[in-house]
Order: structure tokens, then sequence, then C-alpha cells
């Protein structure tokens, strides 16, 4: 035996890599478990972060026929997805079907990698603000990581890969996201040609009636907008307290592309399908826009933003409530005066950049009819100064728990400094119902 070869002890899981390549059909899986209990396993697993990423089918007979499974672990060096298709787009004859829908799920696991890189990216911004700081801040958005690729050169690099056109991989892709089980199985059996199946999934979406787009009503927690909108959903910034995301994980059907950055486009007619409510107080007619998603993070197209703002003019009996992470894009657009335009305040490092575009829309002849700023959470003590003076409204809030962060309270000082700086320069203030700090203090005896 080799000297990086060992006997594995515990169950494994599949990598995702491994399980890009399209599984074995039983009769394929019954003589290869013979071809094993007869010669043995002649070359081991290779394992990858602790799991399988090639020998798949190897492990799971060798498991099933009681022998020993020898493995070792991936050298690295490369791509772990060109990795596994080198070591097996030879070993079995794959249709051209098969092959495209292996492309199609190389790409899909080529963005979760990307959306992990993003999260590291928050951890190292995260490690170098408590360096500087010297503050114990939970969490810290990340700066954007620009290395995702369009879909258009996803498929193409994927299709030369796995030796397919890009159109192909494009048309598995589409029956992966919108075809039923039937049809995806037959898909990666490679027992339906991808352009006909495509095409039957296609009609069927197209011909489906489909419930005209609304906006959806909110909770009671949020006071000042009835209503949430959301024509882009997903986010890259990885906030650990971001709620969107607990939501996604909590409804997934409700979410086929996970929190990736989507573009909804039958939703922009949700204004005009959305009856206009006879009340006009309390935020009654009041819309959050994209309350999953930053439509202003660098990574959404401006031709989405466009759309959406275009969409808001068109419908001036409502007011849409627009709130970011990223204030310096918001100089690009030219608002309707039925928006209301905020930023994200909860660390001191965000109080120059918010500053600095929002001094600017202040000064716009087309300025928003209230520019305000959210510091929820307020993870830290927030200093202004008179920069405060560009903002008509200020909202406080403390941290609602989530699955990456509990429930936080600023230090009350914090809470009744930032109020008395924003009442010094006129700004109407809003406690959120989550604030729920107090004096503590006692007398020194």
């Amino acid at each position: 035996m080799e000297n990086d070869v060992f006997v594995v002890q515990d169950e494994l899981e599949i990598h995702p890599v491994a399980l890009i390549m399209p599984q074995m059909n039983d009769e394929e899986f019954r003589m290869f478990k013979e071809d094993i209990s007869g010669n043995g396993l002649i070359e081991p697993v290779v394992l990858f972060q602790g799991k399988v990423l090639d020998g798949r089918n190897r492990y799971n007979a060798c498991r099933e026929l009681g022998i020993e499974v020898f493995a070792r672990t991936w050298e690295g060096g490369m791509d772990p997805v060109e990795y596994v298709v080198s070591k097996n787009i030879h070993r079995r004859q794959l249709t051209p079907a098969q092959r495209a829908t292996a492309a199609a799920k190389a790409i899909g696991y080529h963005a979760d990698e990307a959306k992990k890189r993003q999260q590291a990216a928050g951890a190292a911004n995260l490690q170098k603000h408590h360096e500087e700081s010297g503050h114990d801040i939970e969490s810290l958005a990340p700066e954007p990581v620009q290395e995702l690729k369009s879909h258009g050169e996803a498929t193409e690099q994927a299709g030369k890969l796995f030796d397919v056109s890009g159109r192909s991989v494009a048309g598995a892709k589409y029956i992966i996201d919108h075809g039923t089980e039937d049809e995806k199985q037959a898909l990666e059996s490679g027992k339906s040609p991808i352009k006909p199946l495509e095409k039957t999934v296609r009609e069927r979406v197209k011909t489906t009636p489909k419930a005209k787009p609304v906006f959806n009503k909110t909770t009671d927690s949020v006071e000042w907008a009835k209503w949430t909108w959301n024509p882009v959903t997903g986010c890259l910034h990885g906030c650990k307290y971001c709620y969107a995301r607990d939501i996604v994980k909590r409804y997934p059907d409700g979410f086929p592309n996970g929190f990736e950055p989507t573009f909804h486009e039958s939703r922009l007619d949700a204004p005009m399908n959305t009856k206009l409510p006879a009340r006009k107080d309390q935020g009654h007619r009041s819309v959050f826009v994209c309350s999953m998603a930053d439509l202003f993070g660098e990574w959404v197209e401006s031709d989405w933003i466009d759309q959406i703002i275009d969409a808001c003019g068109d419908n001036p009996d409502w007011t849409f409530i627009f709130l970011t992470k990223n204030p310096a894009r918001l100089t690009e657009f030219v608002f309707p005066g039925n928006a209301w335009v905020g930023t994200t305040v909860d660390i001191q490092s965000r109080v120059a950049p918010a500053v600095e575009a929002f001094s600017k829309l202040d000064k716009n002849k087309d300025r928003p009819s209230v520019l305000f700023l959210s510091c929820e959470p307020m993870l830290e003590k927030l200093v202004f100064g008179d920069g405060i003076q560009f903002f008509d409204w200020a909202i406080i809030g403390g941290c609602s728990a989530s699955s990456g962060m509990s429930a936080y309270q600023p230090c009350f000082d914090w809470v009744f400094d930032l109020t008395n700086e924003a009442k010094k320069h006129r700004l109407k203030v809003y406690w959120k119902p989550n604030l729920k700090c107090r004096p503590m203090e006692y007398p020194e005896v």
C-alpha cells in the first residue's frame, strides 16, 4: 500500500463536486459491484475537505459489499471540478445530455463557492475592523468580491470543460430549474435529448397561468411601511445579523435561486396590480423596496435598478422606501419625488461614506422627498457631527436574533447621544420596537 493511502474508518459524505457527475443506473452499478467483489478495490477513493471527491461509486459499492475502503487525500493544484471531470469524463460513455447536465451543475457549484468567498471576505473585514477600532463587533458587511462571471460566460466555459455547447448547458440548466422530477431524471439519465425536453418544459411554463404580482403585507413590527416589494432578491454582503437569509432558508420553495441576486422582472407590475388603500396614515401607502436584497449592491445590474425606479415614478400614489449598505451608488440614479432613500449605518466606519453620498443627494435638484438613516442594529457608538444635517430622519434599533447572531441591545448612552445629535439638527427620530435598552445605573456608595 502506498504511504499516502489509508483505510477509511468512518462513514463519509460525498463532496458536492462529485455529485456533478451523473449517478450510475441500477444495471451499471450492479455490474460495477460484481467487478469489485471479484477483483477488490484497485484504485483508492480520493478525499477533499474530508468528503469523497472522486470514487463515489467505488465507495458506495465497497460499503454495500462490506469491503474495506482505501482512500487518499487529494493533492490539489487545480480546480476540483476540472479534476473530477479529468478523472471521470472518459471512464463512462456519457451522452451529450448527461455532459450538459453535469456542466450546468458545475455552474451552480462555482456560484456557491463564490458566495462563500464573499463571506470569507466579510470575515477578513471584520478582523481588520476589530484590530483598528478595538470594539468587539460581531458583524460587519464585507466588500463585494468582483469575480462572478456572467451567465453567458459561465455556460460557455462549462461547456468547453464538458465538451458540449454553451447552448446545451443553458438548456440543461433551464430544465434543472423548471422541470418536473421526471423531466430532470430523464435529462440526467441521458434518455432524452436536451432540445425537445427543454421545449416541453418551456411550453408548460409559458402556458401555466400565473397570478398577477402584488405587494406583500408586512408584519406589525414594520410600522413605517405596510407593504414590501421584491423585484430583486438575494444579497452578497454576508452580514451575520441578516434576517433575509434566514427567511430564504426557512422557505426554500419560494426562492429557487436561494440567496443569489436575482431579478424578477414580472414583479415590476406589482405597483399597478395592488389596490391602493383608502388610509394614508402610518405607512399604509408606503412600500419597502427589496426587503430581501440590497438593490444598490455592486453586483446589481444598473438596468434592473432603472426599471424599478421607473416603475416607482409611474405609480405616484405610493411611497417607495429604499435602503442600502452601499450609499455611494445612490448618486448614480435619479429618484422620483415619491421615493424615500436611506442607508444603513451600524458601525462608525460607515458614517463617512453615508455623509458623503447624502450630502450630494441633498444638494440634487431632484432630491428624494426623504433622506434617512437606519442605525439598526446599532453595534457601536455612532458620531455624525454636522454631517447628520443631510438627513431628514433617523431610525435607531437593536439586533433581533438570527441564525448568525444573537439578539443584541446597544448601550443606552449610544442611543441617547445619537438621538440628541439628530434632534439638534431637527431630524425626526424613530426608535424601532426591538430597541429595549434602558439606563441601569446605580449610585456609588
